[in-house]
């Protein structure tokens, strides 16, 4: 199998000798400066100031020249879920680190592995054994945590809920439509508002059998044109190949473009590029499916959310520390870590911290 550093290798192979020389050294550089991280206080990093008021692109642009930039940009930019130009370089840096490393963080390569049942199944199950307790298409829009006895939650519709303490997950965009009383601090709500989540779309393009492994050919693709509106895509046909799936993972200014089209122009766009790659058979599709997670109004885009310039310097300690000033209000969620931010791996790692903590807050052993 060919995959990180070889796969870096191999698509040095795909540029001049110069970019890739140009290359080769951002990313030694990059290495160093992602060693340096603590992802717990990113804002303590030695050049904290410098990279939060500067965004990925610029400090690219900064080293490397047309061709070099596009390369590194090509490879890093689904990493950061959005646009290089719109995402604090401190932030890509945080992401590399909490990720794995550079490689692993931004690139992909942590993504080796797929859930046989999908992405929801562990939701599932856990609302399947917790059974009526799970009130399911009940939006919260209220916590009032004002009283040292309880704290109180209110629903969309109305419905008040006592507890002990409450776990608050979700992304930025999501919990900014609660309202808490008293208010979050001040960091907290600038924090949250500056925050803006990615603009990845994944779509996929679906056929009657994964046809292109007769053909030797792997169904992953990834486009390191400049003027190309797609990253990558890959085969993401189910175990028993009881059809085919290419996936797009749409994203940055590219994503944009597509998902500006309207459904019919997307669709042909989709296929007809990948008729580009693995011939004339890939018009024989049946579907497209997929999410665009900015439709959603308590998510508000994917994959994760980001730091503009800025951010992570003058509110982020408050990402991991307390936000609401209150221990009885915890926040967990994929944005909510040091470990994992903006994988599953993260809202996991999130989820058990702070179940460990309102244990410990009830005085029962996690």
């Amino acid at each position: 199998h060919i995959g990180g550093p070889l796969l870096i290798a191999q698509l040095f192979r795909c540029v001049s000798a110069v970019a890739a020389a140009e290359a080769a050294a951002l990313i030694a550089e990059l290495e160093l400066l992602v060693a340096q991280m603590d992802a717990h206080r990113p804002w303590a990093h030695p050049r904290a100031a410098e990279f939060d008021a500067i965004t990925w692109d610029a400090f690219v642009s900064r080293r490397l020249g047309h061709e070099a930039r596009t390369f590194i940009n090509r490879g890093y930019a689904p990493g950061l879920s959005d646009a290089p130009s719109r995402v604090s370089f401190l932030h890509a840096l945080f992401l590399a680190k909490t990720g794995g490393g550079l490689i692993m963080g931004l690139t992909g390569f942590n993504n080796g592995y797929r859930v046989r049942e999908g992405g929801g199944a562990a939701a599932a199950l856990i609302a399947q054994e917790l059974g009526p307790a799970v009130l399911l298409n009940t939006a919260v829009a209220h916590i009032d945590h004002s009283r040292p006895g309880s704290v109180t939650v209110t629903t969309t519709s109305g419905t008040k809920l006592m507890a002990d303490a409450v776990i608050v997950t979700g992304s930025p965009t999501g919990v900014r439509r609660i309202a808490f009383t008293p208010a979050l601090p001040h960091a907290t709500r600038r924090l949250l508002e500056g925050m803006h989540q990615g603009n990845s779309v994944r779509l996929s393009v679906v056929y009657p059998a994964p046809w292109w492994r007769a053909q030797g050919l792997s169904g992953s693709i990834g486009d390191l044109a400049a003027d190309s509106n797609v990253y990558y895509a890959f085969d993401s046909s189910p175990a028993d190949s009881s059809c085919g799936v290419i996936q797009f993972h749409l994203c940055g200014e590219g994503g944009d473009v597509i998902m500006s089209m309207n459904a019919s122009a997307r669709a042909e766009y989709l296929v007809e590029y990948l008729v580009q790659m693995l011939g004339p058979k890939a018009r024989e599709y049946t579907r497209i499916v997929g999410h665009d997670f900015g439709q959603d109004q308590y998510i508000g885009g994917g994959f994760q959310a980001n730091m503009p310039p800025g951010l992570w310097t003058s509110y982020g300690h408050k990402l991991f520390d307390n936000p609401a000033d209150d221990a009885r209000v915890r926040f967990a969620g994929t944005e909510w870590t040091p470990i994992g931010f903006g994988y599953v791996d993260g809202a996991i790692a999130s989820g058990h911290q702070a179940a460990r903590d309102v244990l410990a807050l009830l005085g029962k052993k996690g």
